[in-house]
């Protein structure tokens, strides 16, 4: 048959992105000499250029790498943890509490504001991955993302639609209002630009000189790290300059389950939901033969009805865990082994009646709108994915969580805080309870894909919830 689009082939590596902008600077990258680590971090930094409703340093990383020459794979869970202040009693006390109607994640917590910042990952990710496995500096790959924030770009048509600052300071007795400084630095003129504007951010292209110059430091331990506390101060957050000294990430081992005998699939593990994904595949092979006999999701093909039922019916068990279980495991024990073993699996399976949807669940919070209103799926995160001439291979997941995270800006600086510990409960039974020095459940997720033990593919996908629901699908 005709063919009406093709597959883009390369010889010495690619870079997929949400933006082509971004994908251009890793390209040139690594068009440059550098590998798939540079590559990764110089798309992601211009990314927080070119996207920043979605992504910025100030929010949250997870990664899946692949070393070619050590036939290895490696996860960095960049992601942020609760300040020093923010604990479940000091939100009782303003008036935030758990709904016992709800058991998702992010019951009693708002949606955006000061309240839902947590110490930012991102950061310390791009220094850590780049220090272990790039070649190149933060000179090299940061300066493609400030030429575009000095001299500016043409916003797209996508990224338009989501250039909308959400209300992150509160009125006395009334409602909510914009940052000032978020406007000032996102809007032009105090109204959002549209389409076709050539946008500029100086303050950001500052930032990344400074970085250049200094590293991570100058944002955990430097005059960034004043700044971020000095905003937070201000508006009755409760972020310290130590907090954000000791801020580490950290290197652990990801989930994974083989998949039909070939293939080995790796999701990112807690506090990211991607384990989820990693049970719902083990679900669906144990438990499609025995609902359909002599049938796979394979022979079952999606014009099934049954194939979508096999699907939605798996979701909702893989979610219910993710939803009860999730969490820091630095802080409370999460048996994400037994969870996403095949025995365990096997066990769900009389819990689906083959020819019947089960009822649902109650409903989710949804961050970009606030409250409890329909699963999460809004789409304010961004993934990439890079490879080299070399082999290497990196599977990337990063967010403000909603679009513009907190609605907080650093002024001075151009990027905003990220609001994902508005995913904490106030439930005090729920092992994702807020606490100081925790890690918020987190919706991003990161998969890579082996096949006889050889890499085959890097997958992720924007949007909360959806990031697990669609990545399955896939």
């Amino acid at each position: 048959m005709p063919q009406t689009r093709s597959e883009v082939m390369a010889r010495n590596g690619m870079v997929t992105t949400v933006q082509p902008l971004a994908a251009m600077a890793g390209a040139r990258i690594l068009m440059q000499g550098g590998n798939a680590i540079d590559a990764a971090i110089a798309t992601a930094a211009a990314l927080n250029v070119t996207f920043p409703p979605n992504v910025g340093i100030a929010g949250d990383s997870f990664v899946i790498l692949y070393i070619a020459k050590e036939n290895k794979l490696y996860q960095l869970n960049a992601s942020g943890i609760a300040p020093t202040g923010l604990s479940l009693a000091h939100m009782n006390s303003l008036g935030y509490n758990w709904n016992p109607a709800n058991f998702a994640p992010g019951s009693g917590m708002p949606s955006g504001g000061i309240l839902t910042v947590t110490v930012p990952g991102s950061l310390w990710g791009w220094e850590e991955v780049l220090n272990r496995f790039g070649t190149m500096t933060f000179k090299e790959v940061l300066d493609p993302a400030i030429d575009y924030a000095e001299n500016g770009f043409a916003i797209t048509e996508e990224i338009a639609s989501r250039w909308i600052l959400p209300d992150a300071l509160p009125l006395r007795g009334c409602c909510t209002q914009l940052d000032p400084d978020s406007v000032n630095t996102f809007y032009i003129g105090g109204v959002a630009p549209v389409t076709g504007t050539i946008f500029t951010n100086p303050a950001l292209a500052k930032t990344f000189r400074l970085i250049q110059r200094n590293g991570r430091n100058v944002f955990y331990k430097g005059e960034i790290a004043r700044a971020i506390v000095a905003k937070s101060n201000a508006l009755g957050g409760t972020m310290t300059l130590r907090d954000l000294a000791s801020y580490k990430g950290e290197w652990v081992t990801p989930a994974s389950t083989s998949y039909h005998g070939d293939f080995t699939v790796y999701g990112t593990t807690a506090p990211s939901q991607a384990w989820g994904i990693i049970e719902a595949l083990n679900i669906l092979e144990q438990c499609v033969p025995q609902w359909y006999p002599g049938q796979s999701l394979s022979t079952l093909g999606p014009a099934n009805p049954l194939f979508w039922h096999a699907l939605i019916e798996t979701k909702k068990l893989a979610y219910a865990d993710t939803y009860a279980f999730n969490a820091d495991p630095d802080v409370v024990s999460v048996p994400v082994g037994r969870l996403t073993s095949k025995p365990y699996a096997a066990s769900l399976c009389s819990k689906v009646n083959p020819g019947e949807a089960s009822a649902t669940a109650p409903p989710s919070f949804d961050p970009v709108v606030g409250g409890f209103t329909g699963p999460a799926i809004g789409g304010d995160t961004i993934y990439l994915s890079t490879a080299d001439r070399w082999g290497n291979m990196v599977s990337w997941i990063d967010s403000n969580f909603a679009a513009f995270g907190s609605g907080i800006t650093i002024p001075g600086y151009g990027f905003v805080l990220h609001n994902r510990g508005g995913l904490f409960t106030l439930d005090p039974n729920s092992p994702n309870v807020i606490a100081p020095h925790k890690r918020p459940y987190n919706t991003l997720s990161a998969v890579f894909v082996t096949q006889d033990g050889r890499p085959l593919l890097t997958t992720g996908q924007h949007g909360s919830d959806q990031q697990g629901m669609g990545t399955c699908r896939f």
